[in-house]
């Protein structure tokens, strides 16, 4: 995707949970609220063509 000139990033589950989702533990309910709301930011960021590959342990 890079080759064709759009903007390709990687979403690092754990730096947006360190930066952004400091409230989030690490259950089961709040890991998958991290994956919910790492893909929000990547849905966000699609709007701007920024291609993100999200990573994220569930």
């Amino acid at each position: 995707m890079a080759e064709r000139g759009r903007r390709v990033r990687v979403l690092d589950g754990d730096e947006l949970r360190r930066r952004l989702f400091v409230v989030l533990g690490f259950d089961r309910a709040d890991r998958d609220a991290n994956v919910r709301r790492v893909g929000f930011v990547a849905e966000l960021r699609a709007r701007q063509s920024t291609v993100d590959s999200p990573s994220s342990v569930r």
